[in-house]
């Protein structure tokens, strides 16, 4: 069998207390409808939710917008273009007058490519504007490009194993990583902290200019300099510095200063960024401890890599509330299907159950956030002062501090973002480099946008638009395999393991580490479902071996071939010895687990998800307890990984409470 492989593509305020909750939702509400900075007219247009379906042959698309807002109008029009074009020239017309139809049938698709489409419904003016991302059988992505993974110094030996193990991640994602230690920022003195971010600008932009042609992609970790640019006032309130981290992904633009340690554009100077960038960074987060930031970075990178390999399910439904953000909820439809859409906002539905996106307009006030459970992995978060991340307790970050699942936020609907690149598994990343990168500031207005509208205002390139979390995560992971072994053999090398439990599982790739040291090459072509194990007659005893899963996904937008995280191993690799998984406990009593990192011996172990009727928590030396409810009673089986600084296995831990 042979797959296809390509190189990289790119309302209501909730508050506590009856009394607070009103007060605050009116304030909210008032302040957002103020007129916003000059930088941003009225938008006469509405978004339109788009589906899709596809005949069972893969070569008919049907594209309805019956869950459109207004059903009358006089005519609409229908556009396409391959998912990668840009400008807003690419798009093609493909049915000019398709009059008050709620639904468009293309007859010209096929297996192995992706499109994007994009349908504005006209009356006496434009009524709204819907985009779609579809497609059949979509090649994989093997190589995605480079990483430039920036660390707060201060942190890099405390997280040394989680940062190990995140990097390892990376690489077994298709990514190749270079790492750059950086001082950390110091906020209260301005002018040193952009001379740092300034240097650390340069470092970037030397690295990318050596082979300008490739993907890249920035992650920020730990509190890396935090740059703040121009005087706006995009909701609603006094204009003011924003931070920004577009700064470090504009390879080309001129970024004046206003002031001493501040710098003065509210746009991008060129108009575009060259990459996505995401912050991990959870300093003055919680009580503002250096204890509580470790920790939040700790857990962060469990539950990323949980998501990674697939521990965390592969999920499909999303949330939605709130008339500040219907475009980001117009296009949940294209990531789950409408069906898998439903009304609800992050603190009452998105704590019931896990979900792949939420978006709404959540809690203002930040530090409520640390009391709270959601489930949502991706995330929108929108509020007045939300934007402004670096700010104590913010509420952007504070989606990513929640237990077990939130791993990537954004301020939404001033710009709105476009989250339907993510709908074949793309990353949470090329939807922010989708959202930033939408048209040019000193163009006409429609002539000169990739996506209309952006919301109740126009906003082109503004600064403000920071992704909070890891850019390379994508929707709906693959399963990989697990238990991989490396013997030795007079033919060369033996590679073994125990199958996928993916349950939409095509075959494997293996893969073996080049020259180089840093990059990974196929070896095999894809192995069928079912294949335990393959000979590499070049194979030695120091090979470094890297196995892949592959999976043809089919979801709301079509179907796609996915690649799951790489599984590492190589000869001579002994597996850890089975940890403590077994224990008898009190009702109503914490209980020390005996399950803890080994950080010496560059071992972790973590939870994946929590339990009902019981609390399960880690304390600062790292140790799990859990405390059952006052009734519990019978066995409590308890998910948790463990990495041995090469491989990663998922065990269980069996829980009895004593009646």
């Amino acid at each position: 069998m042979k797959l296809f492989l390509i190189g990289s593509m790119q309302s209501l305020v909730v508050c506590r207390g009856v009394a607070r909750r009103l007060a605050c939702a009116l304030a909210s509400v008032l302040t957002l409808l103020l007129p916003a900075s000059g930088l941003a007219q009225t938008m006469t247009e509405g978004p339109l939710p788009l589906s899709s379906t596809f005949s069972d042959d893969g070569t008919e698309l049907e594209i309805s917008w019956k869950n459109a807002m207004t059903m009358r109008v006089l005519n609409s029009e229908v556009y396409r273009r391959p998912f990668g074009a840009t400008g807003p020239q690419s798009w093609q017309l493909i049915e000019p007058k398709l009059g008050r139809e709620f639904l468009y049938r293309d007859k010209d698709v096929g297996p192995g490519m992706a499109y994007e489409y994009k349908v504005m419904r006209y009356d006496t003016d434009l009524v709204d504007v819907g985009y779609l991302l579809a497609g059949t059988d979509v090649p994989a992505i093997e190589a995605r490009g480079r990483a430039f993974v920036v660390v707060d110094e201060t942190i890099a030996a405390p997280l040394a194993a989680p940062l190990e193990r995140f990097i390892q991640d990376l690489t077994g994602d298709g990514w190749a990583v270079t790492r750059h230690d950086v001082p950390r920022g110091t906020p209260r003195d301005p002018t040193a902290n952009l001379a740092a971010a300034q240097e650390i600008r340069r470092w970037i932009a030397d690295q990318y200019q050596r082979d300008v042609y490739r993907d890249f992609t920035l992650i920020l970790v730990g509190h890396v300099p935090v740059v703040y640019s121009g005087r706006a006032s995009p909701d609603g309130h006094e204009a003011k510095p924003h931070p920004t981290d577009l700064f470090y992904a504009d390879m080309n633009g001129v970024w004046p200063e206003a002031d001493p340690g501040r710098l003065s554009p509210d746009l991008v100077p060129s108009h575009f960024i060259e990459f996505p960038v995401g912050r991990i960074d959870f300093s003055n987060m919680g009580d503002g401890s250096r204890e509580a930031e470790i920790s939040m970075l700790r857990a962060y990178f469990d539950k990323n890599h949980h998501w990674r390999h697939g521990m965390l399910g592969d999920l499909r439904e999303a949330y939605g509330q709130t008339g500040y953000l219907r475009v980001e909820i117009a296009q949940l439809d294209n990531l789950v299907g409408s069906a898998s859409v439903t009304e609800g906002g992050h603190h009452d539905i998105g704590e019931q159950k896990p979900w792949l996106f939420g978006v709404d307009f959540g809690d203002w006030k930040g530090a409520n956030y640390a009391g709270y459970t959601n489930k949502a992995v991706f995330s929108i978060n929108f509020g007045s002062a939300k934007q402004y991340f670096a700010n104590r307790n913010n509420a952007i970050r504070g989606m990513l501090i929640q237990p077990w699942y939130g791993l990537a936020s954004g301020w939404g609907g001033r710009p709105s973002w476009r989250l339907h690149a993510m709908a074949l598994g793309g990353t949470i990343g090329l939807a922010h480099l989708k959202t930033v990168n939408n048209g040019r500031k000193d163009g006409e207005y429609r002539e000169a946008m990739e996506y209309i509208p952006t919301g109740k205002y126009l906003w082109r390139n503004p600064i403000w638009v920071n992704l909070m979390g890891d850019p390379t995560l994508r929707a709906f992971p693959t399963v990989p395999p697990s238990a991989v072994q490396v013997e030795p053999d007079p033919s060369g090398a033996i590679v073994r393991w125990t199958e996928s439990g993916d349950p939409d599982l095509v075959g494997y790739t293996v893969y073996r580490q080049a020259t180089d040291g840093a990059s990974f090459a196929a070896i095999s072509e894809v192995l069928p479902a079912g294949t335990r194990e393959f000979v590499d007659p070049e194979g030695t005893t120091t090979t470094l071996y890297m196995l892949r899963a592959v999976s043809r996904k089919v979801v709301a937008a079509g179907s796609f071939f996915s690649l799951s995280q790489g599984a590492f191993a190589r000869a001579g690799h002994s597996s850890l010895p089975k940890a403590p998984s077994a224990q008898t406990i009190e009702p109503g009593v914490a209980s020390e687990l005996g399950l803890k990192d080994d950080p010496d011996a560059g071992v972790l172990r973590a939870f994946i998800d929590g339990v009902d009727g019981g609390d399960l928590v880690r304390d600062e030396t790292g140790s799990w307890s859990f405390t059952p409810g006052a009734g519990a009673t019978g066995a409590v089986n308890l998910r948790f990984s463990e990495w041995d600084g090469l491989a990663s296995r998922e065990q269980v831990f069996e829980l009895s409470i004593k009646p």
